[in-house]
């Protein structure tokens, strides 16, 4: 029997979204398909949504992530994936549609969102099925919606009534629709098969057809584009909205030996004179855009640009074309120079397979499945290996044991099988499919086949099953790997890194979780706040104290049981009475929205919306100037009206970016960010007096007290850091002052002597370097990172050594912009050539805490995961302290623009270690999202 969609629908579905707290992905990109994308008319912002359940709002021409929007959302469900999105023609209103509200209810509808800061407005409701089409009328008081095996409907924006149902369409079965408002007021709906169009009041007007489900619509409403193909090669035409007459005398024809296949989308310029093209490609390893000049009737131009698939979707304002694939999108400018590319982060999960339904040689684990060997297609063999909190280059792949090969694989009715792998034993096997991942016994015999455990959610076509018959393990949509016990489906461990591993976190079914220097924040707790309000996200770094347990993740794939991995790691303050619901940080928006605001003068006024959905009393705001507290920041008293706040915050005569975020007897919030362009009088020559002084602490212990823990070239290190940064004196500085502690010199007493010389000497207008070489070690009692002084004691940790809160302390009392090197971390021997630094340093936790935003520090660490940090005569440094100096000295400034800056410095410095250490060696650095990129050294 066929069912009909709207047959569908469970009796005894919620009605009001769970509250319970849900871990996602959040990496600055989209982690599932795009589906839409919508620029507004004056082209400064882009708006994106798809599978992943979020809309995201960027500026143009920077590319920059303005804001992240997320919908009520439901765990295994489709609820809150979006499927079309529209902007007004103010740039001010997002209209979102989708899966929304199948899971609460008989329809679907259309959600309308404040840009500027993301709040949703109202919902627009009374579809039968997913919501695949919008659009806005060219003054923005109306907005069109219309969705599969139901008419188009069009709504006032204010009220939210239905103005008309486009009733010539009622009861057309398209799954394709193209919406567009004319300058004039009417209204065109069209699908693959016809397009009609409607007067203000939802009058038939006029009729043509046939037409394509990509017809597209220019940015200023005047012309409709339809793509098309037939047998010669593809074809495109264009008409005018409102007369639906075609601006050609016939559709133009483009040759087959010119172009890579049919289009996929095309849209004109605003002006009307260059036509602008995507196209299917292939397997294609270069892809790109083409343009049509003389509105379409010129040969066409092919533009490679840096697509990772297929564009799907263009539009084109004044200044250049904005296209969107399934896994990125970006911005290039009529100058034909790509200025923006956002693809979506993961590492190379692509490898070769050998057949598309067959076990691949190129995805395997060891016997245990523990550790994750891949073969990628593209780039060297790595193994990905929690229980070391790294991912590190192989030489070969582990070869894969014979499994028997008569296992019946399932066939479904509806499914798409990716992949699949047989168990161990032959018994059973482990499937693939479009959105599930299930593991399917023999059963009864004779070819019937019985379903053991399903995971719902869209894998990739990797999975292995270990060797021991315990583990299954698989990649899914976005790049996150998933081990599961193989026996009952239990999701045992989750992990996911970018930038080759660099960053990274692993995380339990509970949300415990480990992560690499900057990696943390690459999940966080998604939260329902209702039907009528955009849902609130908690990064993981806000929920430190309780979930960064780097103890409970290394044991999860020993025990196969979350639980039995709790008990066996030790108890802590924080775990005792912990509730997530009375434990969220409080949430900070800007009254009314903004990402940028001018001033002329010395001060400018904020006014923000503060929201403690835990109940806590607010205990402060806290103000950022470039990352950096201003003066004075804690004892700001503003004034508080229900939950509002106002601010008068202080600004330098530049650009810069205010950042506030507010905290209660649980923890600070997420701070919210704004840029202030500064449009007052410009700084003289003499008021520039405040070039920036530079303070310097390098501190290297090589020649321990305890010969034990003696090392060759750390002392060294410092002393050539100094001398390097010495060299900036007069020069990006007004002066470098320094401090330099080797061997003898470094006691604990000099180290927390220059601590306070470096506070209390760096004002808001300079900068503090904190460098430190040497052992650094973990104390089991207490978690605590300390580093190791020249007259260090193992055996009186606290009274010898210097502890991370001593530097943490510092660091956030300072009143200038900080960076702090640390070349101390290690978790093996000290002995070897080349020397290993440190002891037993989880260094990782203690990075994150030292550059999370109310410290406001950028952090170099020399090495991640349970790495060695190593040193050799032949370099005459630690591999990271000479990759360093290098790039302080001007090899980090690739671009010969004359100065090297923190971004640069990062890059160099990974790409240095890394080459120097033959992979073994992967340093990281963790900066604030509320410091920006700013110069530290001049190139000589």
């Amino acid at each position: 029997m066929l069912l009909m969609p709207w047959l569908l629908v469970v009796a005894g579905a919620p009605v009001t979204p769970a509250t319970n707290p849900l871990l996602r992905l959040e990496t600055g990109m989209h982690t599932g398909k795009i589906n839409a994308l919508a620029v507004d008319p004056s082209g400064k912002w882009v708006v994106t949504a798809g599978d992943d359940k979020t809309i995201r709002v960027w500026g143009l021409p920077s590319g920059e992530l303005l804001r992240v929007i997320r919908l009520p959302i439901e765990a295994a469900s489709d609820e809150g994936r979006v499927e079309a999105v529209a902007l007004s023609p103010d740039g001010e209103m997002i209209a979102a549609g989708g899966y929304l509200g199948k899971e609460y209810g008989q329809s679907s509808w259309i959600a309308l969102f404040r840009r500027a800061n993301g709040e949703m407005v109202r919902r627009l409701g009374g579809f039968f099925y997913d919501v695949s089409a919008l659009a806005f009328s060219r003054d923005g008081k109306r907005v069109a919606g219309a969705g599969a095996y139901a008419a188009p409907m069009v709504f006032d924006v204010d009220s939210a009534k239905v103005l008309f149902t486009a009733e010539k369409h009622r009861g057309v079965g398209a799954t394709h629709w193209h919406l567009s408002f004319g300058a004039g007021g009417e209204f065109v709906a069209g699908t693959d098969s016809s397009a009609q169009v409607y007067d203000a009041n939802g009058v038939v007007d006029k009729r043509r057809g046939p037409w394509s489900e990509h017809l597209h619509r220019s940015l200023d409403g005047r012309w409709l584009v339809r793509p098309a193909g037939d047998p010669r090669g593809s074809l495109l035409e264009v008409f005018s909205v409102s007369s639906l007459e075609s601006l050609f005398d016939k559709p133009l024809v483009v040759d087959k030996g010119v172009a890579d296949g049919l289009f996929t989308d095309a849209t004109l310029t605003p002006d009307g004179q260059t036509l602008v093209a995507s196209r299917w490609q292939k397997d294609a390893e270069i892809h790109a855009l083409w343009l049509f000049g003389q509105g379409g009737k010129a040969s066409g131009i092919r533009i490679p640009i840096s697509a990772t698939a297929t564009v799907e979707h263009v539009e084109a304002t004044r200044d250049g074309i904005v296209w969107a694939s399934e896994r990125g999108w970006g911005y290039v400018d009529f100058g034909l120079t790509e200025r923006v590319v956002h693809n979506a982060p993961s590492l190379r999960w692509a490898v070769d397979m050998p057949d598309r339904f067959a076990p691949t040689p190129n995805f395997v684990t060891n016997a245990a499945g523990s550790e994750v060997f891949v073969g990628p297609k593209l780039g060297k063999p790595f193994a990905v290996v929690p229980k070391e909190r790294t991912v590190r280059g192989v030489e070969r792949l582990p070869a894969v044991k014979p499994r028997p090969t008569d296992f019946p694989i399932p066939k479904y009715g509806f499914g798409i099988r990716s992949g699949y792998v047989v168990a161990p034993d032959g018994e059973a096997t482990a499937t693939a499919e479009y959105d599930q991942l299930s593991v399917t016994d023999a059963g009864l015999g004779f070819g019937v086949t019985k379903t053991r455990w399903i995971h719902h959610e869209t894998p990739t076509n990797l999975v292995h099953w270990s060797d021991n018959g315990r583990v299954v393990v698989a990649v899914f949509e976005g790049g996150v790997l998933r081990w599961f016990r193989a026996a009952d489906g239990e999701l045992l461990l989750s992990w996911f890194a970018v930038e080759e591993g660099r960053r990274w976190v692993a995380w339990t079914k509970s949300g415990f979780y480990d992560a690499s220097p900057d990696g943390e924040d690459l999940v966080g707790w998604h939260v329902n706040r209702g039907l009528d309000a955009a849902a609130d996200f908690y990064p993981a770094s806000l929920l430190r104290k309780h979930f960064y347990r780097p103890d409970i993740v290394s044991r999860v794939l020993d025990t196969l049981d979350e639980q039995k991995a709790i008990a066996a790691s030790k108890k802590r303050k924080s775990d005792e009475g912990f509730e997530f619901l009375t434990m969220q940080p409080p949430v900070v928006s800007f009254i009314p929205g903004a990402e940028e605001m001018s001033a002329t003068g010395p001060t400018i006024r904020l006014k923000a919306r503060v929201k403690v959905p835990s109940g806590a009393a607010l205990k402060r705001l806290t103000v950022l100037v470039d990352g950096r507290q201003i003066a004075n920041s804690r004892g700001v008293q503003p004034k508080i009206t229900s939950d509002e706040v106002e601010l008068e915050v202080p600004i330098p005569a530049r650009d810069c970016v205010v950042s506030v975020f507010a905290e209660t007897h649980t923890g600070a919030g997420a701070p919210v960010s704004v840029r202030v362009k500064w449009h007052g009088p410009a700084q003289t020559a003499d008021a520039f007096t405040v070039k920036p002084t530079l303070y310097v602490l390098a501190i290297g212990v090589a020649r321990y007290k305890d010969p034990v823990l003696r090392l060759d070239l750390a002392a060294k290190d410092a002393k050539d850091v100094a001398a390097a940064l010495a060299k900036q004196d007069g020069a990006l500085y007004k002066r470098v002052e320094s401090r330099l502690l080797t061997d003898e010199r470094a006691t604990r007493d000099e180290i927390m002597d220059g601590l306070e010389w470096l506070q209390k000497n760096t004002t808001q207008h300079d900068v503090a370097i904190l460098f430190l070489a040497g052992h650094g070690i973990k104390d089991p009692q207490n978690d605590q990172f300390y580093f190791l002084p020249y007259d260090a004691d193992t055996q009186k940790v606290k009274r010898t050594m210097v502890a991370d809160t001593d530097i943490r302390s510092t660091a956030a009392a300072v009143a200038g912009k900080m960076l702090v090197f640390l070349d101390a971390c290690h978790a093996g021997s000290v002995v070897g050539k080349p020397k290993f630094r440190g002891l037993d340093a989880d260094i990782n936790g203690f990075v994150n805490e030292l550059a999370s935003a109310d410290n406001g520090v950028v952090v170099f660490t020399s090495s991640s995961g349970r790495q060695l940090s190593q040193e050799s005569e032949e370099w005459k440094n630690g591999a990271f302290t000479l990759a360093l100096i290098e790039g302080l000295s001007g090899a980090a400034d690739a671009q010969k623009s004359g100065r090297v800056t923190v971004n640069m410095l990062d890059l160099y410095v990974s790409e240095r270690v890394k080459a120097l250490t033959k992979g073994s060696q992967t340093p990281t650095t963790a900066k604030p999202t509320t410091v920006q990129d700013f110069p530290i050294a001049i190139r000589f």
